[in-house]
């Protein structure tokens, strides 16, 4: 059916997509990722600190 071949075409598409990302992204993700990671921990020894007020 057509619905079937849009959606088969438009998971394929993003699965391309995805990957063309993921590919070029890497670097960024992992630098990303530790951003996040640094972040949370302040956020949370803030919440900590809060808490302990």
């Amino acid at each position: 059916s057509y619905l079937g071949f849009l959606i088969t075409n438009g998971v394929h598409v993003n699965y391309k997509l995805n990957f063309l990302i993921i590919s070029a992204g890497l670097p960024y993700v992992s630098h990303l990722l530790r951003l996040i990671r640094h972040s949370v921990l302040h956020v949370l020894s803030i919440v900590s600190g809060l808490i302990n007020l």
